[in-house]
């Protein structure tokens, strides 16, 4: 059971698809792992059930999110970073550490071309 931690803000709306088919790809290289994935910041935002563009509903995001990093639920953190690590990421590394959740981070070896 992990937390998918996977870029998703961008400047440009091109670059935010970008990163929705990355994730995608993270969660199918999760699940083929034999991993169990969470990923919020895709879940929540797909469909725009949380715009990820406006800053409160970005914040309930990042407000939601924080449970699962203080719950037993959650065995690991997975960073993927084809694409670098993100403010955002760095956040969920950061509540990783101070829940003394064990982090791992991975790549995929494709970056999409959207």
């Amino acid at each position: 059971r992990i937390i998918l931690e996977s870029p998703l803000a961008a400047d440009t709306p091109k670059g935010r698809d970008r990163h929705r088919v990355y994730g995608r790809a993270c969660l199918k290289h999760a699940l083929l792992q034999g991993d169990s994935p969470i990923a919020p910041h895709l879940l929540w935002t797909d469909g725009e059930i949380l715009n990820d563009c406006i800053p409160i509903e970005r914040q309930y995001g990042f407000e939601a999110s924080s449970w699962w990093y203080h719950s037993d639920v959650v065995d690991a953190v997975v960073v993927y970073c084809d694409l670098k690590i993100s403010p955002g990421m760095w956040t969920g590394v950061q509540r990783a550490v101070e829940a003394g959740i064990p982090i791992e981070y991975r790549t995929i070896g494709w970056i999409p071309d959207v």
